[in-house]
């Protein structure tokens, strides 16, 4: 159990996460898709990575939504 933890735990850090996308216009695309709730999270979590180029296109896009 303690495998699965751990390759969950580096599945879901801003670093590993941020690897996945080729491209920032891939990356902002697939935060489109996520809820307010779940871009907030997400900013928290970029931001203790600071990460904080990310957490600029995160805030961007979470802006663009509450309009």
């Amino acid at each position: 159990m303690k495998i699965l933890s751990r390759a969950y735990e580096d599945l879901i850090n801003p670093i590993n996460m941020r690897l996945n996308f080729k491209s920032e216009i891939e990356f902002v695309s697939w935060l489109e898709t996520g809820s307010i709730e779940d871009l907030e999270c997400a900013l928290n979590a970029f931001t203790d990575e600071e990460m904080y180029e990310d957490c600029a296109l995160i805030r961007d896009v979470i802006q663009f939504k509450l309009l």
